[in-house]
């Protein structure tokens, strides 16, 4: 059982400046957009459980962050441990599901493609739980500072599975209105279809999103897109791998290919990757 009474602190080395600086300013965003609160000069609970924060870029060629709140420290006693999970059973949208799609509707094929921004930031945290949403900066502008998280937050374990069931109830809900050809991938979506009815699909799948409430982003039609680490070519019916990920990929089987054995974390790198 998790004990949210205990208090529960995990001493680490402060991020660099730089990477501290982006954080803090990313924290502000959160609190501009009501899903945070803070900064606070001490702790907003007398016992909270204390989560680490770190930041990972979103594309190699972008500034732009995804902050992270890492749940799992502490490894059996964290806090994702301590947690139930119902082992949903799902089924996502592969780049194999998507070619095939596209082979099946064939020469002409059109996409319609968006996403939900910042899926699990939709979702309130519980008041009960409060005091595992607590996190901690250090600055050389601002010194120490404490934040009070609201939402759900990316590295907690029920952000995942709880997504999972409101992904399911839209996919659910595109097939009851005919929408049966609607793939899915966590907060992503493809239509992909014969140019005769796109349009008409396009405006079906907008209206069922605002119908929920559910702003999208990054939404276009067309012959070309980008998914799942993909470049597609719908015009000259080709998937092609993006430069940045083919350099990656390449550094890491040159690395791979010349070890006379692999850990468990490489092999598992090597299988997300490939």
């Amino acid at each position: 059982v998790c004990k949210r009474q205990l208090q529960v602190g995990h001493p680490r080395p402060w991020l660099l400046p730089r990477a501290a600086s982006i954080c803090r300013a990313k924290l502000l965003e959160e609190v501009v957009k009501g899903r945070m609160f803070g900064p606070l000069p001490a702790p907003p609970f007398a016992s909270c459980r204390e989560c680490p924060i770190f930041d990972v870029r979103k594309d190699p060629a972008s500034e732009a962050i995804r902050l992270c709140s890492n749940f799992s420290k502490g490894g059996n006693s964290s806090v994702n441990a301590l947690y139930w999970s119902p082992k949903l059973i799902s089924a996502h949208a592969s780049p194999i599901r998507i070619r095939d799609r596209i082979a099946h509707v064939g020469p002409g094929v059109v996409v319609w493609a968006a996403d939900i921004p910042q899926c699990f930031r939709r979702q309130l945290n519980h008041p009960r739980l409060a005091p595992l949403f607590v996190y901690r900066s250090v600055t050389e502008e601002h010194g120490l500072e404490w934040w009070q998280d609201l939402r759900n937050p990316f590295g907690w374990a029920p952000s995942e599975w709880g997504w999972q069931c409101v992904f399911h109830v839209i996919m659910w809900r595109a097939r009851k209105i005919g929408l049966a050809d609607l793939l899915g991938y966590v907060d992503n979506f493809y239509a992909l279809c014969a140019p005769d009815v796109a349009a008409a699909q396009a405006r079906a799948l907008v209206k069922m999103f605002a119908d929920a409430g559910i702003d999208l982003h990054e939404e276009m039609t067309g012959t070309y897109f980008k998914g799942l680490g993909w470049e597609w070519d719908l015009v000259s019916l080709t998937m092609i791998c993006p430069m940045d990920k083919f350099i990656i990929t390449s550094a890491y089987l040159k690395e791979w290919c010349s070890a006379k054995s692999l850990s468990l974390k490489q092999a598992q790198t090597a299988v997300g990757l490939l």
